[in-house]
């Protein structure tokens, strides 16, 4: 890019950036000119727009890179509106912040009206080979922990909320079954035959229970375990791995990030069509590394644990929320319009085939 260009799209300018990034930048950035910076669109955000500006003159006590986030797909200047499964613009800022400062998280640095500033991380997000790696596994599993520990000032509801709002999609399943059987694609017609004969309102009671019955400890938990949301860095670093996109946190079972991070394995959103990676879910005995790991940061974190904060007992909640995740991932996923999107929609069904594998371990 020729950088005395004013790069512009239908959403933002580089005078533009350049005026939201120096009101928060008072030293390099702040006598920074139009001729020194570059900008440009970069993918990895399903439902905001990204953009990273950045610095072609020597940057030594400020970031010489900075990623712009606007909230939403549909226009600038718009904050994100609350629901029971994503949190507002003032909460994602309060969890952005608490992990940055804590080096768990990308730092923030400034916040406006549609959107944020945040720490550009030289990194790659992981890929199902990479979640093998005794390293990677490792610092996957200390990076949940440390999520989990965190205190914040955000309502700690759960169960009404989102069983409420799960159970409403789960009543408009017949509907969007009738709308998907039209189509000539089998994956598509498939996936609508699965949507019919599910109770989506007795599965979701049924797990629900579960979490009580097995006493599964709760804490903020990312609720959205896609590889696209780990971040592996390009660097050698104390943990080598980050989780970012904390919009749909909430207050729930541990076990649905740890749960739904196993299941997460088999499958990858990369736009091909087939979302299917080809590997399968963790064996038990990966699994058992993996809680140990992770309770091990828990104790690292000055954390008294309890009774229940066991390998078996985690293992367990693991279970658990690997149901919960399906579910959740299933009914959040078909109320998107995704008629379009037959090898997603494969998936999913994928996805029911395990869940009733897994549902066989609790009768």
């Amino acid at each position: 890019m020729d950088t005395n260009t004013d790069y512009s799209d239908e959403w933002i300018s580089s005078t533009k950036a350049l005026q939201l990034v120096k009101p928060y930048m008072s030293i390099e950035w702040l006598h920074t000119s139009i001729k020194e910076v570059q900008l440009r669109r970069i993918t990895g955000g399903f439902t905001n727009r990204l953009y990273l500006l950045t610095r072609t003159t020597p940057s030594i006590k400020e970031p010489a890179c900075i990623l712009i986030r606007f909230f939403g797909i549909q226009g600038p200047l718009q904050d994100p509106p609350e629901s029971n499964t994503t949190l507002s613009s003032t909460e994602q800022a309060l969890v952005y912040y608490e992990m940055g400062r804590r080096g768990w998280g990308p730092k923030l640095y400034g916040t406006f009206r549609g959107g944020r500033l945040e720490e550009w991380i030289d990194a790659h997000p992981l890929t199902p080979e990479e979640s093998k790696d005794p390293v990677i596994r490792r610092d996957i599993a200390r990076s949940y922990a440390r999520l989990h520990m965190l205190l914040l000032p955000i309502a700690c509801s759960f169960s009404q909320p989102l069983l409420h709002e799960l159970k409403s999609l789960g009543q408009r399943a017949e509907e969007f079954a009738q709308c998907l059987l039209v189509n000539s694609e089998e994956r598509v017609r498939e996936f609508a035959n699965v949507l019919k004969s599910t109770d989506w309102t007795s599965e979701l009671g049924w797990v629900f229970a579960l979490f009580v019955k097995h006493s599964c400890q709760f804490a903020f938990v990312i609720g959205d375990a896609n590889y696209l949301n780990v971040l592996v860095k390009n660097h050698k670093s104390e943990c080598q791995v980050m989780l970012i996109d904390y919009e749909t946190l909430i207050h729930g079972p541990r076990g649905f990030d740890i749960g739904g991070h196993f299941n997460e394995r088999m499958y990858c959103y990369d736009g091909q069509d087939n979302v299917l990676s080809g590997h399968p879910a963790p064996d038990l005995q990966e699994q058992l590394l993996f809680c140990k790991e992770y309770l091990r940061e828990e104790h690292s974190l000055s954390r008294e644990l309890a009774d229940r904060d066991t390998v078996a007992h985690l293992l367990i909640e693991s279970k658990i929320g690997r149901l919960f995740h399906i579910l959740y991932s299933v009914l959040m996923c078909f109320s998107g319009g995704l008629t379009e999107k037959p090898a997603l929609l494969a998936g999913l069904t994928h996805m029911m085939t395990m869940y009733h594998h897994l549902k066989a371990d609790f009768n």
